[in-house]
Protein backbone atom coordinates (compact mmCIF):
# COMPACT_ATOMS: atom_id res chain seq x y z
CA UNK A 1 0.00 0.00 0.00
CA UNK A 2 1.26 3.48 -0.88
CA UNK A 3 0.04 6.73 0.69
CA UNK A 4 0.60 10.17 -0.84
CA UNK A 5 -0.17 13.51 0.76
CA UNK A 6 -3.47 14.47 -0.89
CA UNK A 7 -5.50 14.23 -4.06
CA UNK A 8 -4.46 16.77 -6.66
CA UNK A 9 -7.99 17.99 -7.31
CA UNK A 10 -11.01 15.92 -8.36
CA UNK A 11 -13.13 15.79 -11.48
CA UNK A 12 -16.14 16.54 -9.26
CA UNK A 13 -15.83 19.82 -7.38
CA UNK A 14 -17.92 20.98 -4.45
CA UNK A 15 -18.28 23.72 -1.87
CA UNK A 16 -17.81 22.55 1.71
CA UNK A 17 -20.82 24.62 2.77
CA UNK A 18 -23.12 22.80 0.33
CA UNK A 19 -24.72 19.47 1.20
CA UNK A 20 -23.42 16.61 -0.92
CA UNK A 21 -26.05 14.30 -2.44
CA UNK A 22 -25.79 10.60 -3.36
CA UNK A 23 -25.37 11.39 -7.07
CA UNK A 24 -22.18 13.31 -6.37
CA UNK A 25 -20.87 10.46 -4.21
CA UNK A 26 -21.59 7.91 -6.95
CA UNK A 27 -19.78 9.99 -9.58
CA UNK A 28 -16.79 10.43 -7.26
CA UNK A 29 -16.74 6.67 -6.69
CA UNK A 30 -16.65 6.02 -10.45
CA UNK A 31 -13.86 8.55 -10.88
CA UNK A 32 -11.82 6.96 -8.10
CA UNK A 33 -12.17 3.48 -9.59
CA UNK A 34 -11.69 4.65 -13.20
CA UNK A 35 -14.44 2.38 -14.47
CA UNK A 36 -13.51 2.84 -18.13
CA UNK A 37 -10.05 1.44 -17.39
CA UNK A 38 -11.53 -1.57 -15.61
CA UNK A 39 -13.81 -2.19 -18.59
CA UNK A 40 -10.84 -2.85 -20.91
CA UNK A 41 -9.18 -5.27 -18.51
CA UNK A 42 -6.64 -2.97 -16.89
CA UNK A 43 -6.43 -1.85 -13.29
CA UNK A 44 -6.73 1.84 -12.35
CA UNK A 45 -3.02 2.24 -11.62
CA UNK A 46 -2.16 1.05 -15.14
CA UNK A 47 -2.66 4.68 -16.15
CA UNK A 48 0.95 5.10 -14.99
CA UNK A 49 2.17 2.35 -17.33
CA UNK A 50 0.13 3.53 -20.33
CA UNK A 51 1.04 7.20 -19.94
CA UNK A 52 4.61 6.66 -18.75
CA UNK A 53 5.94 8.24 -21.94
CA UNK A 54 4.87 9.18 -25.45
CA UNK A 55 6.18 5.88 -26.82
CA UNK A 56 4.51 3.77 -24.11
CA UNK A 57 1.15 5.23 -25.11
CA UNK A 58 1.72 4.79 -28.84
CA UNK A 59 2.68 1.14 -28.32
CA UNK A 60 -0.70 0.28 -26.73
CA UNK A 61 -3.60 -1.45 -28.49
CA UNK A 62 -6.21 0.74 -30.16
CA UNK A 63 -8.71 -0.03 -27.38
CA UNK A 64 -6.27 1.14 -24.73
CA UNK A 65 -5.29 4.26 -26.68
CA UNK A 66 -8.95 5.14 -27.16
CA UNK A 67 -9.56 4.82 -23.42
CA UNK A 68 -6.65 7.10 -22.54
CA UNK A 69 -6.72 9.55 -25.45
CA UNK A 70 -8.26 12.36 -23.39
CA UNK A 71 -5.44 12.18 -20.84
CA UNK A 72 -2.86 11.82 -23.62
CA UNK A 73 -3.81 15.21 -25.06
CA UNK A 74 -2.40 16.88 -21.92
CA UNK A 75 1.04 15.48 -22.83
CA UNK A 76 1.76 14.81 -19.17
CA UNK A 77 3.81 11.66 -18.78
CA UNK A 78 4.34 9.91 -15.46
CA UNK A 79 8.04 9.40 -16.12
CA UNK A 80 8.43 13.04 -15.03
CA UNK A 81 7.03 12.27 -11.57
CA UNK A 82 9.58 11.49 -8.87
CA UNK A 83 6.68 10.15 -6.78
CA UNK A 84 5.80 7.47 -9.35
CA UNK A 85 9.44 6.77 -10.20
CA UNK A 86 10.07 5.83 -6.57
CA UNK A 87 6.92 3.71 -6.38
CA UNK A 88 7.39 1.67 -9.53
CA UNK A 89 11.12 1.16 -8.99
CA UNK A 90 10.56 0.06 -5.38
CA UNK A 91 7.85 -2.38 -6.43
CA UNK A 92 9.97 -3.82 -9.24
CA UNK A 93 12.99 -4.21 -6.95
CA UNK A 94 10.98 -6.02 -4.26
CA UNK A 95 8.66 -8.17 -6.40
CA UNK A 96 10.37 -8.60 -9.78
CA UNK A 97 14.08 -8.89 -9.01
CA UNK A 98 14.84 -5.38 -10.21
CA UNK A 99 13.21 -5.81 -13.64
CA UNK A 100 12.15 -2.21 -14.29
CA UNK A 101 10.34 -3.18 -17.50
CA UNK A 102 7.81 -5.39 -15.73
CA UNK A 103 4.44 -3.63 -15.74
CA UNK A 104 3.01 -6.15 -13.28
CA UNK A 105 4.01 -3.93 -10.37
CA UNK A 106 0.75 -1.97 -10.69
CA UNK A 107 -1.30 -5.07 -9.83
CA UNK A 108 0.52 -5.55 -6.54
CA UNK A 109 -0.25 -2.24 -4.85
CA UNK A 110 -3.05 -0.03 -3.58
CA UNK A 111 -2.71 3.75 -3.75
CA UNK A 112 -4.46 6.19 -1.44
CA UNK A 113 -3.80 9.62 0.10
CA UNK A 114 -3.79 10.94 3.64
CA UNK A 115 -6.24 13.70 2.71
CA UNK A 116 -9.05 12.95 0.29
CA UNK A 117 -10.09 16.58 -0.29
CA UNK A 118 -7.84 19.25 -1.82
CA UNK A 119 -8.06 22.37 -3.99
CA UNK A 120 -7.57 21.75 -7.69
CA UNK A 121 -3.86 21.44 -8.44
CA UNK A 122 -2.79 22.10 -4.85
CA UNK A 123 -2.26 20.42 -1.52
CA UNK A 124 -4.69 21.35 1.27
CA UNK A 125 -3.39 24.15 3.45
CA UNK A 126 -3.27 23.78 7.24
CA UNK A 127 -6.86 24.97 7.75
CA UNK A 128 -8.10 22.56 5.08
CA UNK A 129 -6.14 19.73 6.67
CA UNK A 130 -7.55 20.44 10.13
CA UNK A 131 -11.09 20.73 8.74
CA UNK A 132 -11.02 17.16 7.39
CA UNK A 133 -8.35 15.58 9.59
CA UNK A 134 -10.58 13.61 11.97
CA UNK A 135 -12.40 11.91 9.12
CA UNK A 136 -9.19 11.53 7.09
CA UNK A 137 -7.57 9.58 9.92
CA UNK A 138 -10.66 7.37 10.28
CA UNK A 139 -10.53 6.60 6.55
CA UNK A 140 -6.84 5.67 6.66
CA UNK A 141 -7.52 3.39 9.64
CA UNK A 142 -10.39 1.74 7.75
CA UNK A 143 -8.17 1.22 4.71
CA UNK A 144 -5.36 -0.31 6.76
CA UNK A 145 -7.74 -2.52 8.74
CA UNK A 146 -9.57 -3.70 5.63
CA UNK A 147 -6.58 -4.31 3.36
CA UNK A 148 -4.08 -5.43 6.03
CA UNK A 149 -1.06 -4.73 3.78
CA UNK A 150 2.27 -6.23 4.78
CA UNK A 151 3.89 -2.87 4.04
CA UNK A 152 2.53 0.66 3.82
CA UNK A 153 4.83 3.18 2.14
CA UNK A 154 4.07 6.75 3.27
CA UNK A 155 5.67 9.05 0.67
CA UNK A 156 4.84 12.32 2.40
CA UNK A 157 7.40 13.23 5.08
CA UNK A 158 7.16 12.82 8.83
CA UNK A 159 5.31 16.05 9.64
CA UNK A 160 2.36 15.13 7.40
CA UNK A 161 2.22 11.64 8.87
CA UNK A 162 2.51 12.65 12.56
CA UNK A 163 -1.22 13.34 13.26
CA UNK A 164 -2.08 9.94 11.74
CA UNK A 165 0.66 8.17 13.70
CA UNK A 166 -0.54 9.73 16.96
CA UNK A 167 -4.14 8.56 16.44
CA UNK A 168 -3.25 5.14 15.04
CA UNK A 169 -0.82 4.59 17.92
CA UNK A 170 1.78 2.85 15.82
CA UNK A 171 4.85 1.28 17.40
CA UNK A 172 8.22 2.77 16.50
CA UNK A 173 10.79 0.28 15.20
CA UNK A 174 14.54 0.55 14.77
CA UNK A 175 16.39 -0.06 11.51
CA UNK A 176 19.81 -1.56 11.01
CA UNK A 177 21.21 0.95 8.52
CA UNK A 178 21.57 4.69 8.11
CA UNK A 179 19.13 6.14 5.59
CA UNK A 180 19.08 9.36 3.60
CA UNK A 181 15.42 9.16 2.67
CA UNK A 182 13.57 7.01 5.23
CA UNK A 183 12.37 8.98 8.23
CA UNK A 184 10.52 6.35 10.27
CA UNK A 185 9.75 2.63 10.45
CA UNK A 186 6.63 1.70 12.40
CA UNK A 187 4.42 -1.25 13.19
CA UNK A 188 0.62 -1.23 13.09
CA UNK A 189 -2.09 -3.73 13.99
CA UNK A 190 0.09 -5.95 16.17
CA UNK A 191 2.84 -6.05 13.60
CA UNK A 192 0.69 -7.11 10.64
CA UNK A 193 1.59 -3.92 8.77
CA UNK A 194 5.01 -2.26 8.67
CA UNK A 195 4.77 1.44 7.87
CA UNK A 196 7.72 3.07 6.11
CA UNK A 197 7.66 6.88 6.21
CA UNK A 198 9.93 8.64 3.73
CA UNK A 199 10.80 12.13 2.71
CA UNK A 200 8.56 13.39 -0.06
CA UNK A 201 10.38 12.72 -3.35
CA UNK A 202 10.62 16.26 -4.74
CA UNK A 203 14.23 15.99 -5.86
CA UNK A 204 17.02 13.50 -5.51
CA UNK A 205 18.16 10.12 -6.70
CA UNK A 206 15.06 7.94 -7.14
CA UNK A 207 17.22 4.84 -7.67
CA UNK A 208 18.89 5.33 -4.30
CA UNK A 209 15.60 6.08 -2.56
CA UNK A 210 13.98 2.98 -4.06
CA UNK A 211 16.97 0.87 -3.06
CA UNK A 212 16.71 2.09 0.54
CA UNK A 213 13.03 1.12 0.56
CA UNK A 214 13.97 -2.32 -0.81
CA UNK A 215 16.60 -2.77 1.89
CA UNK A 216 14.25 -1.91 4.73
CA UNK A 217 11.55 -4.23 3.38
CA UNK A 218 14.04 -7.08 3.08
CA UNK A 219 15.30 -6.31 6.58
CA UNK A 220 11.75 -6.60 7.95
CA UNK A 221 11.10 -9.79 6.01
CA UNK A 222 14.38 -11.32 7.18
CA UNK A 223 13.74 -10.58 10.83
CA UNK A 224 10.02 -11.43 10.49
CA UNK A 225 9.29 -8.88 13.17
Amino acid sequence: MVLGQAVNGWEQSFDKYTEIDSGFVNEAFKTSNRQAILDIGLNPIDIVNVLWSNSSYLNQTEAVKECFKAQFTYQYFYSRSLFWNVIYKSMCMVDFGGDLNNCGWSKKMVWSNLYKIAPDGKNPNLDEQIWQREQAIKLIKLELDLLRPKFCLVLTNDSWWKPFRDELKTEQLKTLFESEFIESLESYNQGQTKIIVTKRPFIGNTNKMSDEIRKIIEECQGENR
